[in-house]
């Protein structure tokens, strides 16, 4: 059975660039080489969106302005367009287990959730640790790897100092969860 991630489609409050894109999920199919403009992603939101369309829970319409309101991929500049996998609190993937992508209809945890994607195997884990004071100097199973600090930033989908913000405040301890192959 799947395990349901949630990505966010603009920066959280806390963030210096609060309610701007992220594009993540534009990122994320980019990477998984989907034209994500085309009429066969359509199709491919309909497919996997089937048992919330038969519910009543999703409407074609819902499914439409999401596609919709997914950017080009010539908006974003090549060198930003990674997203290979995602950093989350805790531990609760391991390989071979199955992630669900997801994103938010309308309004975050009170509104029902588009599949954007197929589900990805994770190939590969690892611990992550961040000082509240020292994001750019992550701690990657058990290692320091500042030198690290800004392709684990890009290959999250975000720049360092992005990144260094979005997890601003807090020591933070969970996995990178990969679903393509990036070594650290």
């Amino acid at each position: 059975m799947s395990k349901v991630r949630t990505f966010s489609r603009v920066f959280p409050a806390k963030h210096i660039r609060v309610g701007l894109p992220t594009y993540f999920v534009e990122k994320i199919l980019i990477n998984a080489g989907v034209d994500y403009q085309s009429e066969g992603y359509m199709e491919l939101l309909l497919e996997l969106n089937e048992k919330n369309l038969k519910l009543g829970k999703l409407t074609e319409k819902d499914l439409s302005d999401f596609k919709s309101s997914l950017v080009y991929k010539s908006i974003i500049p090549p060198d930003e367009r990674n997203k290979r996998h995602t950093c989350r609190a805790g531990f609760h993937f391991k390989v071979g287990d199955e992630l669900s992508p997801r994103v938010w209809s309308k309004k975050p945890y009170s509104s029902p959730q588009i599949i954007f994607y197929h589900d990805f195997t994770i190939c590969k884990t690892y611990v992550l640790e961040l000082d509240s004071e020292e994001k750019s100097k992550p701690v990657i199973d058990g290692r320091l790897r500042y030198s690290l600090a800004t392709k684990l930033a890009n290959n999250d989908g975000l720049s360092l100092v992005d990144f260094q913000e979005w997890f601003k405040g807090k020591n933070f301890e969970g996995q990178i969860i990969c679903w393509t192959h990036p070594e650290y």
